[in-house]
């Protein structure tokens, strides 16, 4: 060891000892041999693996070297241009989104028959027509939550249908023919119920209307037109009866008439002679 490193380390031991006898510097002392101590176990360490990894680093190396004077791989096979992946262009955005809508619609366009709605029948919202002369037409009820609701419904609308066909072809005053529930069953040929979700109330809720085609043959006709001759009978007798009411009250109005004359002229006889 030199003498100047004796000389530095005796003055630093002198320092440390005048520095924690005195109560002021005791602390900085303290502090400033533990900042020290530390620094030189930072630097120590550090020190220590720059040394150890050389060496390392050579038995490493020579470890490879052995290995690959032991058993030298065989070269790498030459890459064909069959097996050579090709680079996929970028996608930008707009691509992505483009490709979205198109796999979307395909998948939609590719959904099992099941998922789509079932189409209505041809005479669903037809016009009425003449047909082997049978008149055609067809009536809805609904849209209500429940089949029994449109059940229920049914006869109404086939009343009506009923009083369309009447006026339209025996005049306005057949409109008033009705025919009972089991003879309006009659006139149904064929049912179809459909169901579509509504919004009610904020929410969706499948409703159901009944779509019912109406046929008048010729035995309906006949039944509709005997029934618009009876109630034409029966006004005409309304009206007969009503004609002679009137006239029996017009002759009870000039009896009476003629009863009240008679007697104030009595009245005013009987009065002149007293």
């Amino acid at each position: 060891m030199s003498t100047s490193r004796i000389i530095l380390i005796v003055v630093l031991l002198y320092v440390l000892v005048r520095g924690l006898a005195n109560p002021r510097t005791r602390p900085f002392v303290i502090g400033l041999g533990i900042f020290t101590g530390l620094t030189a176990m930072f630097f120590g360490i550090v020190w220590q693996q720059r040394v150890m990894e050389p060496a390392s680093r050579s038995v490493t190396t020579d470890r490879v070297a052995i290995q690959t004077i032991a058993s030298a791989p065989a070269p790498p096979p030459p890459k064909s241009s069959a097996t050579t992946e090709p680079k996929r262009p970028k996608m930008t955005l707009i691509d992505a989104l483009g490709h979205a809508v198109v796999r979307a619609w395909t998948d939609r366009a590719l959904a099992p028959d099941a998922e789509v709605s079932p189409q209505p029948p041809d005479w669903v919202n037809a016009a009425p027509k003449m047909q082997d002369g049978r008149y055609m037409t067809s009536v809805q009820v609904g849209p209500f939550t429940t089949r029994l609701e449109c059940d229920r419904e049914l006869p109404r609308a086939l009343q009506g249908a009923v009083s369309e066909y009447a006026e339209l072809s025996l005049g306005p005053e057949a409109a008033a023919v009705r025919l009972p529930d089991d003879v309006l069953q009659k006139l149904v040929s064929d049912l179809w119920a459909e169901v579509r979700p509504m919004e009610i109330g904020g929410g969706s809720q499948d409703m159901v209307s009944l779509h019912a085609q109406v046929v008048f043959d010729a035995p309906m006709q006949g039944r509709i037109k005997a029934e618009a001759q009876r109630l034409q009978e029966r006004l005409l007798i309304g009206r007969r009866v009503q004609g002679a009411a009137l006239v029996f009250g017009g002759v009870l109005g000039l009896l009476a008439l003629a009863w009240g004359g008679l007697r104030w002229a009595t009245r005013r006889t009987e009065a002149k002679r007293t």
